[in-house]
């Protein structure tokens, strides 16, 4: 904990440091304010490119240092990525991100100590009485016992709230200290206030005999209190390369300075930035659809049937994504709901239509972007179809904090160019590259789903 202190001292220390580019990127996108996790973000990466433009000493340092600094405060703006998925920008090519992890603290009932509780990362359940006055199927003995000595962990207990389940035979307490039911060879006894029972079957065990019962957590002091524990863990990232090639010819470039007063190199640059930054979204989106649960049900007809209203076929549409939603409530326990849907081509055009419960925003970014809220979920379209399949759409969650996804995207150097070169055959040449990592940590807050044109599969 105390590193991760030091970790966020150090993050609020660098964007200190880079807060006139911040600013500058604010406003050449006429934003009023960024998501802290992108300030630190574009923090990071124009400290980092800083650095690596130096320890690689390109030619005219200065100036093109500058140039590249300025395209990343105009290209992480408009990213999506830090609104679909957690951005955690890197220092190092081999870096650890962090994420939230909750975990049982006590033994009670089903539940064992140390397991995963339901979160961002899922687990293997939620515990519906965890912190409740009531203990279920707690260990009493195996199969094939027949004696049974021991006693109850969370007391005091309730009288006559006592049930052991061995296979058929079902044993209760009578309020009065005395375990009674059939299949004992006799009476048993268990005593309220320690827990301490023991009792004899006139048979084996058939099956692993637990028992559910209350106990008093009202009464002052309270000495059993179940415990859940916060962890911040770690999971080790691996950055890796983007790489592209601009050229151009020395006629083409003085034709469109002299003749359009158009810097050819800045034009290069631009493009291959979009492109980068197009890869680098299209590989989150493919990968939140790889990682997200299929489940056939999910999905919507897109033909709309004789004496079907369009209104209907919209809140068609709103249920569809309520069965997904409980897909997704399901999977975490009842703790989350999506809050972005990511739309394939066909299925934005088709969702662009229903004007009654979609209100559209207006961008004219390239590539992936938000096109408007479809009720709590913000809207983003997919144009390309190695990320998204033009019917597809995917459902996901993401908090309002670093830590708060299934996905960490973390960018270590989003553009670094090479030297510029250009040759005795009057062709120019520059080379760029961009470098992160990520990080897959749970697909149950992803749901895929299909708009389909048949009837819908059971």
């Amino acid at each position: 904990m105390a590193e991760l202190i030091l970790e966020s001292a150090r993050k609020k220390a660098l964007v200190e440091s880079y807060k006139k580019d911040i600013n500058e990127a604010k406003e050449a996108f006429g934003l009023e304010d960024l998501k802290y996790e992108s300030k630190v973000s574009l923090a990071t990466t124009i400290n980092n490119t800083k650095q690596l433009l130096e320890a690689t000493q390109v030619q005219g340092i200065g100036p093109y240092k500058r140039h590249a600094i300025d395209m990343l405060k105009v290209t992480q703006p408009v990213s999506i990525i830090p609104d679909i998925v957690s951005e955690q920008a890197i220092d190092t090519m081999a870096a650890m991100i962090n994420y939230k992890k909750f975990t049982y603290g006590s033994n009670k009932g089903a539940v064992e100590a140390g397991q995963t509780v339901n979160g961002v990362l899922g687990g293997p359940f939620s515990h519906p009485s965890y912190g409740a006055s009531t203990v279920e199927e707690e260990y009493v003995g195996e199969v094939g016992e027949t004696a049974f000595t021991g006693s109850l962990a969370w007391t005091p207990v309730v009288p006559g709230s006592v049930v052991i389940k061995a296979g058929s035979v079902v044993i209760t307490d009578d309020g009065q200290g005395n375990l009674v039911g059939t299949g004992l060879a006799s009476n048993g006894t268990i005593d309220a206030e320690t827990g301490a029972f023991n009792f004899t079957l006139a048979a084996a065990a058939t099956d692993t005999v637990t028992v559910d019962y209350a106990y008093d957590n009202v009464t002052a002091p309270v000495h059993n209190v179940p415990e859940i524990n916060l962890e911040i863990a770690s999971k080790p990232v691996y950055a890796k390369n983007i790489l592209l090639k601009t050229n151009y010819s020395f006629t083409a470039a003085y034709m469109l300075k002299k003749e359009y007063g158009e810097d050819i190199e800045a034009t290069l640059a631009a493009e291959a930035a979009g492109e980068i930054l197009n890869e680098q979204t299209t590989q989150v989106i493919k990968d939140l659809h790889d990682m997200a649960i299929a489940n056939p049900a999910v999905s919507f007809q897109r033909t709309q049937a004789v004496g079907v209203t369009v209104l209907e076929q919209s809140q068609d549409f709103l249920y569809t994504l309520e069965e997904a939603a409980s897909e997704m409530e399901l999977a975490t326990g009842g703790k989350f709901r999506p809050t972005f849907i990511i739309l394939g081509t066909l299925a934005a055009a088709t969702v662009r239509t229903m004007r009654d419960i979609f209100t559209p925003v207006t961008t004219n970014t390239p590539g992936a972007k938000l096109i408007g809220k479809l009720g709590d979920l913000d809207v983003y379209s997919c144009p390309n179809a190695y990320g998204l399949g033009a019917n597809e759409f995917v459902l996901g969650y993401k908090g309002n904090g670093f830590l708060d996804a299934g996905y960490v995207f973390c960018p270590y150097a989003p553009i670094i160019p090479t030297d510029l070169l250009m040759d005795d055959t009057f062709t120019g040449r520059r080379g760029w590259a961009a470098i992160q990592g990520k990080a897959k940590l749970s697909n149950q807050l992803y749901i895929r789903g299909k708009i389909v044109t048949t009837s819908k599969v059971a």
